[in-house]
């Protein structure tokens, strides 16, 4: 992390409740709040800043041009609104709830938005127009993609382990702070007393700089439901919370319209390398105005300067020592690499087409379905238990089957009985097929994973070996 960040400060805590403040709490939910505290008044609510609105160059134009302004610049675009998205409570704690909350503010707003999450080695980065998908090129550098989230964004959308949301709090660089709840009367409640604990570890900022807004995002029911718990917790925040929250309805149909991947990489400390490239305020690097292309245009040139692939075994510019008659023949290792590669590993299998959702619990693997909806999960043997994350995975694919099927159209029920005996068949892709002979005899499908050069590229290839 920065050596110049400032000294710690104290983390999220949580704050005490009076039995008052309990009694209180049972009457704002359950009868007409005559125990509540009286509301704030107009005049004694704290006010928010008026943010200027995003240049409209940014949904404006043709393809990218740069990410980055030459330096000699004088002009810098303005900077992207950076929100923290919290998981409350919810039905299901994954992925999908983040993705749908950004396709939403992307078409309610008229926002383009970026959406980058990170959890541990993994960091995905993806741009969402709410309209068709824009067309840019995948690119493997972490900063490389941060930067192109930051210049084709009017905002930009944060989700990180929740063991690294204290300390993400105490950094600057965080305009927004939204938590994301279900509409149960359990999610109520939860939700108000978390957004009671941040806004008690704000106010205990040491800096002086501005506090970042609190909102509520409440999904996971219907229309109905939804506004009333919309209102409950209106009511709560303004008659114990000395500062203004804004609760959002997050209601509407799991949907992933106009979601561009940039990359989706795994590799020892991405999450840290993504969080400081999008909260580095000290870089000078000013940003480029960009605007994004859609696929129904035509451009002149590519929406991102040309990928250049690398070998993923030794580099060429390694020298060969000269051998002659007699000579032992030297041992070369090939060195290992941490980069991920450029084309979806589903779409080494012939007939999977890749989804955008993950486990959250198995980095680095990916999810696809077949040409019937079925579901399959796809690794490398390059981490450590590869065997346990596709297990992993394939669980939680089944244990979020129902909105998997909403968020991603091409899945279906794996049967026409909903409780038929069915799973998610797994792929291991294997550089060294013979390191997992004990595979051959599960149901995981094995392959044997090679690089070949074409035309002077090299691209990789899956063998199967027991399929």
């Amino acid at each position: 992390m920065d050596q110049n960040r400032p000294p710690a400060r104290p983390g999220i805590r949580l704050t005490g409740t009076e039995q008052e403040e309990h009694d209180a709490l049972a009457e704002l939910f359950l009868g007409d709040a005559a125990f509540a505290p009286r509301p704030m008044s107009p005049a004694d609510e704290p006010q928010p800043k008026p943010t200027s609105a995003p240049p409209s160059s940014r949904y404006e134009g043709s393809a990218v041009r740069s990410v980055r302004a030459d330096s000699d610049s004088d002009h810098r675009a303005e900077r992207p609104q950076i929100e923290l998205v919290v998981l409350g409570h919810l039905p299901v704690r994954a992925s999908l709830w983040v993705r749908q909350y950004a396709c939403q503010a992307a078409r309610k707003r008229g926002e383009t938005v970026s959406l980058v999450r990170t959890s541990g080695g993994s960091v995905a980065v993806d741009v969402i127009t709410g309209v068709q998908r824009a067309e840019v090129e995948p690119v493997e550098s972490i900063e490389d993609a941060i930067a192109v989230a930051m210049a084709a964004a009017s905002r930009v959308i944060l989700r990180v382990d929740e063991t690294a949301e204290p300390e993400l709090l105490e950094r600057g660089g965080i305009d927004e702070v939204t938590i994301l709840t279900g509409a149960d009367e359990a999610a109520v409640v939860a939700s108000y007393r978390l957004i009671k604990s941040l806004a008690a570890s704000l106010d205990d900022r040491l800096d002086s700089d501005e506090p970042p807004r609190l909102r509520v995002a409440v999904m996971g029911g219907s229309g109905e439901v939804i506004a009333q718990a919309c209102k409950k917790i209106e009511r709560a925040c303004k008659a114990f919370l000395d500062r203004p929250v804004e609760v959002l309805d997050a209601s509407g149909r799991i949907d992933a319209t106009g979601t561009t991947t940039i990359c989706r990489i795994d590799e020892d400390h991405a999450a840290d390398r993504a969080i400081e490239a999008l909260l580095d305020t000290q870089s000078e690097a000013p940003f480029a105005p960009v605007s994004l292309r859609l696929t129904d245009e035509e451009a002149d040139r590519p929406a991102m300067p040309e990928v250049v692939v690398r070998p993923i075994g030794a580099p060429r510019s390694d020298p060969t020592p000269a051998v002659t008659r007699g000579d032992s023949l030297p041992l070369v290792e090939p060195k290992p690499t941490n980069r991920r590669l450029r084309e979806p590993l589903p779409e080494l299998i012939e007939g999977l087409s890749t989804i955008q959702a993950r486990c959250p619990y198995a980095p680095g693997v990916e999810l696809a379905c077949d040409a019937e909806g079925d579901l399959h999960a796809v690794t490398t043997d390059d981490g450590p238990d590869a065997v346990a994350r596709l297990l992993a995975a394939g669980a939680w694919a089944m244990d979020n089957l129902p909105l998997l099927i909403r968020a991603e159209t091409s899945v279906r029920l794996p049967a026409s009985d909903p409780m038929a005996d069915c799973g998610v068949t797994l792929h291991l892709l294997a550089r060294s097929p013979a390191r997992h002979r004990a595979v051959l005899d599960t149901d995981i499908r094995l392959y044997a994973l090679a690089s070949v050069e074409v035309d002077g590229e090299e691209i990789m290839v899956a063998t199967p070996i027991n399929t």
